[in-house]
C-alpha cells in the first residue's frame, strides 16, 4: 500500500499563501480575523482525521526498494549439468560424431 503523507502548515502561513497574491487588494482585518479561525478549524478537521488513521498506512514506513537483480532466476548446479550434457550431445550430433 502506498504510503500516503499529509503536508502540515501553520495555519498563518496557508492563510498568507492562499489568502494574499499581488493580484488581490490587501486584506482588512476582519476578513484576516475570518480567514485566521477557518484556517484553524481546518487543521484541527485534519490532525483528527490523521488521528483516525493513526494505527494504519500512516504508521507504516516507506517500502524499501528492491535491491534484487531483475532478469532470469539463477539455475542449479544439477540444472546446468544437464543442460551442458545436453548440449554436449546436440554438438556431437551436429559435427557428425558419435554420441557418448
Amino acid at each position: 500500500m502506498p504510503q500516503v503523507r499529509i503536508q502540515v502548515q501553520s495555519p498563518i502561513d496557508s492563510l498568507l499563501q492562499n489568502l494574499y497574491t499581488p493580484a488581490m487588494p490587501t486584506p482588512t482585518t476582519d476578513q484576516l480575523r475570518k480567514a485566521l479561525a477557518i484556517a484553524e478549524q481546518i487543521q484541527k478537521l485534519e490532525e483528527e482525521y490523521r488521528s483516525i488513521f493513526a494505527g494504519s498506512f500512516y504508521a507504516l514506513p516507506a517500502p524499501a526498494p528492491k535491491t534484487t537483480k531483475r532478469g532470469r532466476k539463477p539455475f542449479s548446479a544439477e540444472t546446468k549439468a544437464k543442460m551442458a550434457a545436453a548440449a554436449k550431445l546436440r554438438w556431437e550430433k551436429n559435427a557428425g560424431r558419435t554420441p557418448k
